[in-house]
């Protein structure tokens, strides 16, 4: 299993060439690494001839925000977001790297982190070595001074975990308006995720214009000096965790257990996703599970996720019938499940960590009442199909977490519900033609609203 082999970016991903063609984006999962190449190479060509990595700026740029900034990136390439809410993670055609890319505007601290680099070095170490522990082989700083004169600063580590290793280097450029964070990952060379990941910070220049964005979420906010930056370890922490899950601690293997699967589906899919094709498959496997992905009516195969993985699989023998096996994923936040034989969703019931649900299910369906376990709901996508033997959906009063919602239900005559959440900024709703609109069109805090196609706000 090689999830840093290309991760397909699904919605929003396309594959680019130098001269900015477009091409089908691949649908690609975990590959054998003796076939990664080969299949990469017939859905998305490399190039037909050597073309130097590094290469001079540009007045068009591959990647640019309009008037602001702009950078470059080698090669044939898919994008698609990274993860801790970071907005480029770049896959390439003739590359094992993973190039994850944010560009924000500036803060005084950034100046500190220049102008202090050797205390900035001895922060990022004490940092490195508290994430990653013994699984750090190595780390080393450098900087490299670009044609304007400035500096980019570097520091590339290696890690270990069992028999896997991960090459990741990390290049910042502090400009006047704008600092750019480029954090290359290599499960196989130190030398091609450098090349890539300098390649690209390099090329990165300001075009005049400065912008806002938020500052990040950091994924691991306790130790970390720098809260304008992302953690790469915390990252390299992720994508290990990903590939090569740690093992349980003490304390969760007493409580541990094989699971016994109710419906073969589900297993099936579970199996491809984890890499597991026969022995058991434990609680503890799925622990690290909080998004999960499936697509069932595509024909001939089903197209599944995990987290940032997501990977096609012949639909034969797959064939999904329920959802009990559902209450095996404590850590669950996020859920789309677009089977079109479903009828039965109360196993959805226990999922009270969910934030997300993305449905497209039988039209038998013929309740909702299975949301009220679902406290932390935010958003609601019932969008693919009707729902005609739905009439009641005072299931919804009380919901007040809930901020989206997109839904078809063609019998439902009253929607007032949805004016007393206070937090429902969406609300797209197919009902029954005679609906009284008033109480939704009334509520000041839904911004978005259309009700029977027609879009009122």
């Amino acid at each position: 299993m090689l999830l840093l082999a290309k991760i397909t970016a699904v919605t929003i991903g396309m594959v680019l060439t130098l001269n900015g063609a477009e091409r089908p984006l691949p649908q690609e999962g975990r590959m054998q690494e003796g076939m990664r190449k080969q299949e990469s190479c017939e859905v998305v060509p490399v190039m037909k001839k050597e073309q130097k990595i590094a290469r001079t700026a540009r007045n068009s740029y591959d990647i640019m925000e309009q008037g602001a900034y702009g950078f470059n990136v080698s090669g044939q390439w898919t994008t698609g977001p990274g993860p801790d809410g970071i907005p480029w993670g770049i896959w390439f055609s003739a590359s094992d790297a993973v190039l994850l890319v944010d560009v924000r505007p500036s803060v005084t601290e950034g100046s500190l982190f220049e102008a202090q680099w050797e205390n900035s070095k001895k922060d990022l170490e004490s940092t490195a070595r508290k994430t990653l522990g013994s699984e750090l082989d190595n780390i080393r700083f450098y900087t490299q001074e670009n044609e304007g004169g400035d500096m980019v600063y570097a520091m590339e580590y290696s890690c270990r975990r069992e028999d896997q290793k991960w090459y990741v280097t990390v290049c910042y450029r502090f400009g006047e308006n704008y600092i750019g964070e480029f954090i290359g990952v290599n499960p196989y060379s130190a030398m091609d995720c450098r090349e890539v990941t300098m390649d690209a910070a390099r090329s990165l220049r300001e075009l005049g214009k400065s912008g806002k964005r938020d500052l990040p979420e950091g994924t691991d906010k306790d130790g970390w000096p720098f809260p304008y930056l992302h953690n790469p370890f915390a990252i390299t922490a992720y994508y290990m965790d990903e590939e090569v899950p740690p093992e349980p601690s003490a304390q969760r293997k007493a409580s541990d257990y094989e699971i016994k699967w109710k419906d073969k589906g589900m297993e099936t899919i579970m199996r491809s996703l984890l890499g597991k094709e026969d022995g058991p498959v434990m609680s503890s496997d799925l622990d690290r599970c909080e998004s999960l992905y499936i697509v069932g009516w595509l024909g001939d195969f089903y197209r599944i996720g995990m987290g940032n993985s997501t990977m096609e699989i012949p639909a034969d023998g797959v064939n999904l019938r329920s959802l009990e096996d559902i209450k095996e994923f404590r850590n669950l936040t996020s859920l789309t499940v677009q089977v079109r034989t479903l009828t039965d969703l109360s196993p959805l019931a226990s999922m009270e960590k969910l934030t997300y649900l993305n449905l497209l299910v039988s039209p038998k369906l013929s309740t909702l009442d299975w949301l009220q376990g679902m406290p932390q709901l935010e958003e609601l996508m019932m969008w693919g199909e009707s729902y005609p033997e739905i009439r009641d959906i005072k299931v919804f009063e009380g919901m007040d977490s809930l901020t989206s919602v997109m839904i078809i239900l063609p019998s439902v005559k009253d929607i007032s519900v949805f004016a007393g959440l206070p937090n429902l900024e969406t609300l797209w709703i197919n009902c029954h033609k005679n609906v009284d609109i008033t109480p939704v069109k009334e509520a000041g805090q839904i911004k978005s609203l259309m009700v029977n196609t027609e879009e009122i706000r």
